[in-house]
């Protein structure tokens, strides 16, 4: 599957991203979603890139800081073409705007979600 961020795109030591500037917990963030790229990424495992592996305290707050983080980076990515989308139930994936996310077989994951205002998945009802 290709990454659509090149490596020389990002530099996670300054938190660039095609001349955006990311924070040190979105850089983390960053790095994780696209190292996962459009497979996805859970939840826990985006707490541990940004507090676990440097060093830091989990907070309570932890999963509520996570989304925060991403809203605020949706704004930043969305000027460069980039998207962070909810796979609702699982996690985060990255992905190029207009692009949907596919699994290794090249397929859309199976998904009861529709989009909504805020950019976030809700489940939809069945009927």
């Amino acid at each position: 599957m290709d990454m659509f961020v090149a490596k020389s795109d990002f530099d996670p030591t300054t938190g660039m991203v095609c001349g955006v500037q990311l924070s040190p917990q979105q850089a983390r963030i960053f790095a994780a979603l696209a190292h996962a790229r459009s497979r996805g990424i859970t939840i826990d495992s985006l707490i541990y890139a940004v507090w676990i592996e440097s060093g830091k305290d989990e907070p309570e707050t932890a999963a509520i800081a996570v989304r925060v983080v991403i809203s605020r980076m949706r704004r930043k990515l969305k000027k460069v073409g980039l998207t962070i989308r909810n796979h609702w139930g699982f996690g985060y994936a990255l992905e190029q705007q207009g692009r949907k996310a596919q699994d290794e077989k090249g397929q859309e994951p199976e998904s009861k979600a529709t989009m909504v205002e805020d950019g976030e998945q809700r489940p939809q009802a069945d009927g």
